[in-house]
């Protein structure tokens, strides 16, 4: 499962990285469909962690299962931020 969302992940981070090279004019969904579906993860790995399955023998939790969705959530809203008379020209 983690490497079927890594692919996800991975193709989103290509496509992310080639809009920004070339130009996000006009790509403003791509980078609110990273920060919306960066914080689901965030939270639902957050909940996983501090919930009954975080603490089942023999399984070891950390916090980057939800650190890392939350700084790609954080990124995301900077370039939408940041880009903004970019982004949403149409």
């Amino acid at each position: 499962m983690t490497r079927l969302v890594g692919t996800f992940a991975a193709g989103f981070a290509a496509t992310l990285f080639i809009a920004l090279l070339t130009s996000i004019e006009g790509a403003w969904l791509l980078f609110v469909y990273g920060f919306v579906q960066a914080c689901i993860g965030a939270g639902v790995c957050y909940q996983t962690i501090h919930s009954h399955w975080g603490s089942v023998e023999g399984v070891k939790t950390s916090a980057e299962g939800y650190i890392a969705p939350a700084i790609v959530a954080i990124l995301n809203l900077m370039v939408l931020v940041t880009g903004w008379s970019d982004l949403f020209k149409i």
